[in-house]
């Protein structure tokens, strides 16, 4: 008799758990999922990576030349005078960037400028000449002296001038 009470009980728990879950032959085949709006990143796409070397500062003394990001002004040997007709400065800075970053930055970033490149030089200092109308931009990178050299910071200088002079 308890024999016939245990078996009754196991195939009541038994059907009750297939009315829920059904029979194989009941199921309802499930709906995809929806894919996500075209304005929601999923985790599948990574933003852009960042274009390759220095990135351009929103902090230019001129607005069209390029000024890369992490450079510190030496107010000592820069001057700049502007007005209506004129704009002519020597800016000098100093950064840890290397010469060939720096280098790569203005030659990738003063084209957008409208400046073309005019000539190169390079030994153990680089110098870069630029033109566009009626200006001239002289960008000059080379390696501080030896005492700041141990940091490993250049120099970099940039020289506006009118076109003709």
């Amino acid at each position: 008799m308890t024999r016939s009470i245990c078996i009754l009980l196991t195939m009541g728990l038994l059907l009750t758990a297939c009315q829920t879950t059904g029979w194989p032959w009941q199921r309802q085949p499930q709906p995809a999922p929806a894919p996500p709006p075209d304005d929601v990143a999923t985790l599948d796409e990574a933003p852009p990576p960042p274009e390759p070397g220095l990135q351009l500062s929103p902090d230019q003394r001129f607005p069209d030349i390029p000024l890369p990001i992490g450079v510190n002004e030496e107010p000592k040997a820069t001057y700049v005078f502007q007005n209506s007709s004129l704009a002519v400065g020597r800016m000098v800075y100093t950064t840890k960037a290397t010469m060939n970053e720096l280098a790569q930055f203005y030659m990738k970033e003063c084209p957008r400028e409208d400046w073309s490149l005019k000539n190169l030089t390079q030994t153990s200092t680089v110098v870069m000449t630029f033109e566009k109308p009626g200006k001239r931009l002289l960008v000059t990178i080379n390696e501080l002296s030896v005492t700041k050299a141990v940091t490993g910071a250049r120099e970099l200088v940039l020289e506006l001038q009118p076109d003709g002079i």
